[in-house]
């Protein structure tokens, strides 16, 4: 082998490799955009499950006193 035909082959696989870490890089970075999509969508439904606890606590609350004027329960 030639001498240009080394540095040619050095360039290819050069490139070749950086390619290769561009898409590497390119898809951990399409991995990180839908963990966080999926953390706000977790951090949403969690605020909707606490406000739903609230509103049956609520609901118990009321009927558990409901319940006392009845005399049903002490």
């Amino acid at each position: 082998m030639t001498e240009w035909e080394v540095l040619l082959f050095v360039y290819i696989v050069g490139m070749m490799l950086l390619a290769t870490i561009a898409l590497l890089f390119g898809k951990i970075g399409d991995l990180w955009l839908a963990v966080a999509d999926l953390q706000d969508d977790q951090r949403g439904v969690m605020r909707d499950l606490m406000g739903l606890k609230t509103e049956v606590d609520a609901m118990a609350a009321r009927r558990a006193e409901r319940l006392k004027k009845e005399g049903r329960i002490s």
